[in-house]
């Protein structure tokens, strides 16, 4: 009976062990608290919007080509506010960090959130 309790405690740390691993690979994060230096309007075309440039790279979590630019995609939910959040950043000098989840196909991460730094 001891046996079979120590095998079934083995599985259900190897099973929650591969519930996290692939989270890992995912590798989304934050960019880190970064000031912008330099907003891009973009056309809502394919997985492109509006392009946040960083004045120093960003963690890049998920290593794409471009450690410097973040992209809104049109699609987000929240994306005029996110939009707004930005300007509002590069206008008053504050900084921003980025929720990030992916690349986009020029190699930017793609922004899911953002938080307005004090």
């Amino acid at each position: 009976m001891k046996s079979d309790t120590t095998k079934r405690e083995k599985m259900k740390k190897l099973f929650i062990l591969g519930l996290i691993l692939p989270l890992e690979v995912a590798a989304s994060g934050w960019s880190g608290i970064r000031d912008i230096e330099m907003l891009h309007g973009r056309e809502c075309a394919r997985d492109k919007g509006f392009e946040i440039t960083f004045k120093t790279d960003h963690k890049n979590p998920d290593n794409c080509t471009s450690s410097r630019t973040v992209d809104l995609d049109c699609d987000n939910v929240g994306h005029n506010t996110q939009v707004s959040m930005a300007l509002t950043a590069l206008s008053t000098g504050k900084p921003i960090d980025v929720w990030v989840d992916g690349c986009d196909s020029e190699g930017h991460a793609k922004a899911i959130s953002i938080t307005l730094r004090p």
